[in-house]
Order: structure tokens, then sequence, then C-alpha cells
């Protein structure tokens, strides 16, 4: 059995460690956004009746996710934003 002995610098430990904590705070982000637009989308249902515009806000927020994911430069911002647009869909249903 051969027996291999892989020899990082600590220098490239910590620039791969880095990278992978930023990302896990950058899916934490993107995650917690879509959690909270889905709650907004199932409160315009449950308080307008109007399911209609709750199942639109979750697919545009599963897209918006799909899209912050894929790109690093948007992150969390198109998820952020549809936040906000469901947010004024709440207050506009609502009252």
């Amino acid at each position: 059995m051969a027996v291999t002995t892989e020899h990082i610098s600590h220098a490239d430990e910590f620039a791969e460690h880095k990278r992978t904590y930023h990302a896990v705070l950058r899916m934490v982000a993107i995650g917690t956004i879509h959690a909270l637009t889905i709650l907004v989308a199932l409160a315009i249902g449950s308080l307008s009746q109007s399911w209609h515009a709750a199942a639109v806000w979750m697919i545009a927020a599963t897209i918006a996710v799909a899209v912050g994911a894929s790109s690093a430069r948007l992150s969390w911002r198109p998820g952020a934003v549809v936040l906000g647009l469901t947010l004024f869909t709440l207050a506009v249903a609502t009252g």
C-alpha cells in the first residue's frame, strides 16, 4: 500500500478556509432571505386570501435564490429585492 503525504502550506490552507467561510456565509444569507420571503408570501395568502399572489412571490423568491447562488457578485441582492417587493405587496394587500 502506497502512503502519500501531501504538504500544504499554511497560507494555502488558510486561503481555502477563508474562501469556504465566505461561501457558507453567502449561502446562509441567501437562505435566510429566501425563508423570510416565503413566510411573507404565506402571510399574503393567509391574510388577504390571495394565494395566487403568494404563489407568484414564492416562485419569484426561488428564481432569485437561483440567480443569487449562481453569481458571487449578486449574492443575496436578488432575494432582498424580491423580499422588499413581497413586503410591499403584503402592506398593500392587507390595507
